[in-house]
Formats: structure tokens, C-alpha cells, sequence
């Protein structure tokens, strides 16, 4: 019997942020961890910019409307990103074997973005089918008993 192994691909910084605005409203499949972190990243990193934007915009009073119009243009991609991240991370949370309704806990203010992101980072799920993998071996009675 051959097994197949899981081929993982490295996933560019370009190719994830295409495919999280390709599926926004794709909420079957699976993404990976890099297909869920690179963009999750990526919108972390915006939004510091732009904070650090407006933020510097009060403290300059000459050319304060370049930092501040930069700003509304990041926050605007941000806001229009708020769908795609909902799908992708429906599809993260299926990956790794949680429920879609894990989601939810975006709304629980403080701690329920923590925990979503360790239910995100979990590792994907391993299948138990043995033409994917080993699993009929690591799940098998032992053979070698003297």
C-alpha cells in the first residue's frame, strides 16, 4: 500500500493576501497556517502604520494632511478587510478542527481575540485515512509483544 505524503507549499507574502480576497466569501475549505498568518500579519502591521500615522499628524502641524490622508486610505483597506478575515479565519479554524463558530469569540471583548488566535495556531488536523498517511501504524495495536 502506497502512502501519500502532505506536500506543503511556502506560501508568498503575495500569494496569501490574493488568496484571502479571492475567497472572501468562501466559507468551505481549509487554509493553512501560513495562508492565515501572512495576512493576519500584514493587517497588524497596517494598522500600526496607520496609528503611527495619525499619531504623528497630531504632533506636526506643517504637511500634517499627508500623514493623515495616508492614514485614511490604510483604514479604509482595513475596514473593507473585515470579511475576507472572517472568511479566512472560518477556514483556519476548519483546518485545524474547531468549529466555525469559534468566531464568535471575536465579540468577547479582550480575552476572545487571545484565545482565537491560539485556536488558529493550532496544527492542522492529521487524517486518519491510511492512504494519506501512517496513522494506521501509530494507531494500531503493537505487533512486537514478547
Amino acid at each position: 500500500m502506497k502512502h501519500k505524503e502532505k506536500i506543503y507549499k511556502k506560501t508568498s507574502i503575495f500569494s496569501a493576501l490574493v488568496k484571502m480576497w479571492i475567497n472572501t466569501f468562501n466559507y468551505t475549505g481549509t487554509a493553512s497556517r501560513s495562508e492565515y498568518w501572512i495576512p493576519v500579519i500584514f493587517q497588524i502591521l497596517i494598522g500600526f502604520i496607520s496609528f503611527g500615522l495619525v499619531f504623528i499628524s497630531f504632533c506636526i502641524s506643517d504637511m500634517a494632511f499627508l500623514p493623515r490622508g495616508i492614514s485614511i486610505i490604510l483604514s479604509i483597506y482595513l475596514f473593507l478587510s473585515i470579511v475576507p478575515w472572517i472568511s479566512l479565519t472560518v477556514r483556519r479554524l476548519r483546518d485545524s478542527g474547531k468549529s466555525a463558530w469559534w468566531i464568535v469569540l471575536v465579540f468577547v471583548v479582550g480575552i476572545g481575540i487571545i484565545i482565537l488566535a491560539i485556536l488558529c495556531a493550532a496544527s492542522s488536523i492529521v487524517s486518519f485515512n491510511p492512504a494519506i498517511n501512517q496513522s494506521d501504524i501509530l494507531y494500531a495495536p503493537p505487533t512486537d509483544i514478547n
